[in-house]
């Protein structure tokens, strides 16, 4: 997708227009004519990895200067926040209360009607086929609070003070539109909540900002990943090897220990390698009141 041409570049550009709340999107093709959508939008839930993603995010990336990448938003949980529990086994229940809230917010939010054309050849004719015609989509426009209007001011007013000192401008995408995606949060919070006060009250708003406050340190957290020099896989089993051999011949290791006899490598990325060799059955975890360290899997821990 970065800047190799074809379909994946007039994908990305589709995209982008996705984001615009352009009233009308058209696009023309040979076999089925002028298409045209109406107040189009796009949302996408995607999983990937800081690895998949660094090839193509690169300081120079043509994603970030054309505004791309900017368009999401990033959840990047830290190393620390792995953890070896168990998937439940309880079944699971989505509350009724929950079901029933977003019931009424979807019709709250107002419901199209539809009705069903045939479709007519040039001479006016029945041609045996039939197409859907929606009504426009009910819309219900939100004013804000003073309060909201000085409050999303600041806060763009603060991001580009920060855009002109962190000297990261491939950022500054992201950066200048952290205000518009707090103020879109803040707009679906006050529908959910409001009670048909068209209104979006600070609260709304405080919540919509720390919201896109979090995303803003994880795209932080993100690019970090992504232009840290890579660890070679040799070098990574390379120490799995050495601290299995520290546990053969000292007995169950804390991380602190760890750390002691491997002082060359931090200690991020030694707690990376002893839980990959947790999960990978190399490892017990033992408890002793308030200290954790790590023994060999034995025939007598399973």
């Amino acid at each position: 997708m970065d800047g190799h041409g074809g379909n994946m570049a007039l994908w990305r550009s589709v995209l982008r227009r996705m984001d615009d709340t352009k009233e009308l999107y058209q696009y023309e093709t040979i076999g089925r004519g002028i298409e045209a959508l109406h107040k189009p939008y796009l949302s996408l839930l995607c999983n990937l990895t800081p690895m998949d993603m660094a090839p193509f995010a690169k300081q120079d990336s043509k994603l970030w200067g054309d505004g791309f990448l900017a368009r999401f938003a990033f959840s990047v949980p830290e190393d620390t926040d792995a953890s070896d529990r168990e998937y439940p086994r309880e079944q699971f229940t989505i509350p009724a209360a929950l079901i029933t809230d977003l019931h009424n917010w979807h019709v709250s939010l107002g419901i199209p009607d539809c009705r069903i054309e045939s479709d007519l050849d040039a001479k006016g004719k029945e041609k045996g086929t039939f197409h859907a015609v929606p009504s426009p989509l009910p819309e219900t426009t939100y004013t804000l609070a003073d309060e909201v209007w000085a409050s999303y001011y600041a806060y763009d007013r603060a991001l580009r003070q920060l855009m002109k000192h962190q000297q990261a401008a491939y950022l500054d995408g992201s950066y200048t539109r952290f205000p518009a995606k707090a103020l879109r949060i803040a707009a679906l919070l006050s529908s959910l909540h409001s009670g048909g006060k068209h209104v979006i009250w600070p609260k709304y708003w405080a919540r919509a900002q720390q919201i896109t406050e979090r995303w803003r340190v994880e795209l932080h957290r993100l690019v970090q990943q992504i232009h840290a020099p890579q660890q070679e896989p040799g070098q990574r089993r390379t120490l799995e090897d050495a601290l299995l051999k520290q546990v053969r011949q000292r007995g169950a290791q804390t991380l602190r220990e760890f750390g002691l006899f491997h002082k060359a490598h931090s200690r991020e990325e030694i707690t990376g390698v002893v839980k990959t060799l947790v999960a990978a059955g190399e490892f017990v975890i033992t408890e002793t009141g308030r200290t954790t360290r790590y023994d060999l899997v034995t025939a007598s821990s399973h």
